[in-house]
């Protein structure tokens, strides 16, 4: 589970991220009490890295997710998490 912050007028909104076999899906909280708040499909994305230390770059066709990891191990799990899901997922192996 990932988290990533927005910084709305009111202040940090965070959302929690999970992995689900056919993409991501969004929760308010970490405990994902109140249900799913939106699901983001593995189809979507074009290509995932990292910036800095703990940070995931996930480019899909509408912009770039990042997401914000507690440490570097944790990092470099959920990239190659999504990196496998999207082997598994595309029909070519291929982003």
């Amino acid at each position: 589970m990932s988290f990533r912050q927005k910084v709305p007028p009111a202040g940090i909104e965070r959302r929690w991220y999970v992995l689900r076999p056919t993409g991501l899906q969004v929760f308010r909280n970490e405990a994902l009490a109140g249900g799913c708040l939106n699901a983001f499909g593995l189809e979507r994305i074009e290509r995932v890295g990292t910036l800095g230390g703990t940070t995931v770059s996930v480019a899909h066709d509408g912009g770039t997710l990042l997401l914000q990891c507690e440490s570097e191990p944790s990092r470099n799990a959920w990239v190659a998490a999504l990196d496998s899901a999207l082997a598994r997922f595309s029909p070519s192996g291929v982003c």
